[in-house]
């Protein structure tokens, strides 16, 4: 077994996230927050405000350089540990949320190959006892920073969107854009039945929402770019036709949960002007009939 295998990965990283910042590993983007209603949804739209130099030149480096961050030897100063499966488990360099953990495939993986059932098991280890959005960005067109295959967590308490998700796929008004959506119960994220359970339905949505249309094989190059969501109430797929919206507003997993990020005042006023929902609708396929 690991040795981070009994971690708790959400205390390890309360302490890390102050010795990184200390040692100026992390660099936290400082934003300002709206609320933002459309159509009866509600969103949080977060606006950077000005970054340091330090800051800034520690972002042109993360994204310009050869180097994959995620692979070995990874910066101990952000380093949490290995879950059971061997997965790393990392902060994030450049959170917006507080408590943003990346859980890492240990050897290169690409970000387009379908997920497996180890993925998810060390998805939910990492997340433990506590309620939080596990999410993954699948390929550059879902909003996909870096190629080495990385599952996000963070701890968000009431989700924007969760009033809706939650209530499963049935009975509420329309999404503007194409998605599956699962209800789950406890059962799925039981110790030992985590893995298989949700590695099922993630491979039921991919085929629901038009992903994929031949049979979902761990490793193996997806169809098509996608959005994965995952709490301990629901999981939703969905199908990305592009990473950016109107003005270049970049969209993720975290805007279909409801959580926008903003480079500047002007793109906060187009969304609020526009509705979050249309901007979201852009960057995706239009719902069924």
């Amino acid at each position: 077994m690991p040795d981070g295998a009994d971690v708790n990965f959400w205390a390890q990283a309360h302490e890390q996230t102050s010795l990184a910042l200390r040692e100026g590993a992390l660099f936290p983007l400082q934003t300002t927050e709206k609320g933002h209603v459309d159509q009866g949804y509600s969103f949080r739209l977060l606006t950077i405000t000005a970054m340091s130099e330090p800051q800034l030149a520690a972002l042109i480096q993360a994204f310009t350089s050869a180097d994959c961050p995620f692979c070995p030897p990874l910066d101990p100063k952000l380093t949490l540990g290995e879950t059971r499966t061997g997965h790393q488990v990392i902060l994030n360099k450049f959170p917006v949320l507080e408590s943003h953990l990346l859980v890492i495939s240990s050897q290169h993986q690409d970000q387009e190959s379908y997920l497996g059932v180890e993925d998810f098991a060390a998805a939910t280890e990492v997340l433990g006892d506590e309620d939080g959005l596990i999410f993954f960005n699948a390929g550059r067109q879902a909003g996909a920073s870096q190629p080495h295959r990385h599952i996000q967590i963070v701890k968000t308490g009431r989700l924007p969107l969760h009033e809706w998700l939650g209530k499963g796929p049935y009975g509420q008004p329309r999404l503007p854009y194409r998605h599956a959506l699962a209800p789950l119960d406890a059962a799925a994220f039981q110790e030992g039945s985590a893995g298989p359970v949700l590695f099922a339905t993630y491979a039921r949505l991919l085929t629901e929402s038009g992903v994929a249309h031949t049979p979902v094989s761990p490793g193996i190059i997806q169809e098509a770019p996608y959005n994965l969501l995952l709490t301990r109430q629901w999981m939703i797929i969905v199908p990305r036709l592009s990473a950016q919206a109107a003005m270049d507003i970049p969209i993720n997993a975290l805007g279909f949960a409801g959580i926008i990020l903003l480079r500047d005042e002007s793109q906060e006023q187009l969304v609020c002007s526009q509705g979050a929902l249309s901007l979201l609708a852009a960057t995706c396929f239009a719902p069924s009939p």
